[in-house]
């Protein structure tokens, strides 16, 4: 079957990157051609000639204000390359997992800070009470394991970062042990009467379904023992 030509098919179109730029750059606001120019670091004929493409598939529309001519995105033409992709929107859940929580502790940045470190480390346990202490060497490229003695044990992850007492980020497979890779922060705030800790977690992989369904229990449970042990340590 011969290819669509790029005049008269959105698909291809939008296939050269210059162009997809130009769509993004335009989004916003309607733009004049030097704008685009000027913005997107291209030459004028090669920003000419995308435009003109661009509206030959209906994806731009234009009109003249004195001297200039004015481009912007017709959202009804873009329908329906975004009504394509969303077809695969339920392939690319599958493959991700998001936990996002926000934990108000009554404790300095320091305390809290120090309660987290404790908590991901020797004091770490599981929601149903159970001790699993975790060994966390905390600097950048620290590792995040469980050490179960005679050189046998489950790595976690690396520390991919570390700001005390503000930023903690670790970056593995975590307790999942098939193909897929973690993103954890914690990102620590000052606040009125305490700290504010924001928390995200984001997974890429094959997730299994058990995982996807209980590890925002085991994060919630995490970190309210990180709010409780810093709040303790500040009553002290």
């Amino acid at each position: 079957m011969a290819r669509a030509a790029t005049t008269s098919d959105a698909f291809n179109a939008v296939a050269e990157p210059r162009r997809r730029e130009i769509l993004n750059y335009l989004a916003l606001q309607e733009r004049p051609v030097g704008d685009i120019v000027a913005s997107l670091g291209l030459e004028q004929p090669s920003v000419s000639k995308h435009l003109g493409v661009l509206r030959d598939v209906g994806l731009v529309r234009a009109r003249r204000d004195g001297r200039r001519m004015l481009y912007r995105v017709n959202a009804e033409a873009i329908r329906p390359l975004h009504e394509w992709t969303s077809t695969f929107e339920r392939c690319w859940q599958e493959l991700t997992l998001n936990v996002t929580q926000e934990i108000h502790v009554g404790a300095s940045l320091e305390v809290t800070f120090s309660a987290l470190l404790e908590q991901l480390g020797p004091q770490n346990d599981t929601p149903d009470g159970k001790s699993m202490p975790m060994k966390i060497e905390p600097w950048p490229g620290g590792r995040w394991y469980r050490d179960l003695g005679g050189e046998n044990g489950h790595f976690w992850g690396h520390v991919q970062a570390i700001k005390r007492p503000t930023l903690l980020e670790i970056s593995g497979p975590l307790f999942m042990s098939y193909p897929v890779v973690s993103n954890v922060q914690y990102r620590l705030s000052e606040v009125d009467r305490g700290t504010l800790i924001k928390f995200h977690h984001t997974a890429l992989g094959l997730i299994q379904d058990d995982h996807r369904a209980g590890v925002g229990t085991g994060w919630t449970h995490i970190n309210e023992s990180i709010r409780k042990r810093a709040e303790a340590q500040r009553s002290r």
